[in-house]
């Protein structure tokens, strides 16, 4: 057991982190003592258990933000055309989750109104380009 890596829950109970191990505990029918975090928000699930890359769209989907792949496609073109992200290539997955808790009933709109309108026989623009460029204006 590693204990800087916890079996981790968050504050509604959902499980966050370790699902591997867990499941190699029951695949082995072993008893293993491990550590459990409970209570973990998940803002804070953002920066925890990073051996594999999270992208923004992992961190909205554990969130449980609906839409989360286009929403955040979205934010990143929103990003990308204003002034908010400072000229920096990358934006934290951090970020991406603020900015979407921030104001998530207009990043909702704007999805659905973007979907609807690469929906029609015209697509000058992709679903994200249409959503990033509403958060610009």
């Amino acid at each position: 057991m590693n204990p800087s890596c916890p079996i981790t829950f968050s504050e509604e109970g959902r499980l966050l982190n370790g699902q591997h191990r867990l499941k190699a505990v029951v695949k082995s029918g072993k008893t293993v003592r491990m550590a459990v975090m409970r209570g973990v928000s998940v803002k804070d699930f953002s920066v925890i258990d990073t051996g594999m890359m999270r992208t923004s769209s992992d961190i909205l989907s554990i969130a449980q933000v609906p839409n989360y792949t286009s929403v955040a496609s979205i934010i990143g073109r929103y990003l990308y055309y204003s002034d908010a992200n400072y000229g920096r290539m990358f934006t934290s997955r951090e970020e991406v989750l603020d900015i979407y808790l921030a104001d998530s009933e207009f990043w909702q709109y704007a999805c659905q109104f973007a979907r609807r309108l690469n929906d029609t026989k015209v697509r000058l623009l992709t679903v994200a380009e249409i959503g990033g460029i509403m958060g610009f204006l």
